[in-house]
């Protein structure tokens, strides 16, 4: 009785998690020319430009992700002379939930440099 009850609040909770995976363009496609990373890139030379906080509205009747921000970031990352972003911190709004901050680094990194 009790591992069934313990199975079906792991079960329960498990089905509350959700994922989000972010792609960048495949190699030899044509991109905007902004990358997302997860880490620093190694064996790059960059420049670390700073912080920017990214305000995204999406109406709709589901709270909106980073991969429907994208686009506008992008934008904003290549508007301050950027050419990639790693995502540092994301927050859906808490008094519209339509609407969410994104704080990311913006970087320019020279991807044609040797190490």
């Amino acid at each position: 009785m009790r591992i069934g009850l313990a199975l079906a609040a792991m079960l329960a909770v498990s089905g509350c998690t959700t994922m989000q995976y972010t792609a960048n363009a495949p190699a030899g496609a044509v991109d905007d020319g902004v990358r997302v990373l997860y880490q620093y890139p190694e064996g790059e030379k960059y420049q670390n430009l700073g912080l920017i906080d990214f305000d995204f509205y999406k109406p709709g009747w589901r709270e909106p992700t980073v991969t429907d921000a994208l686009p506008d970031l992008k934008a904003k990352v290549r508007s301050v002379g950027g050419n990639a972003l790693i995502v540092r911190n994301q927050r859906v709004g808490h008094l519209n939930n339509r609407s969410m901050n994104i704080s990311a680094e913006v970087l320019k990194v020279d991807w044609a440099a040797q190490p």
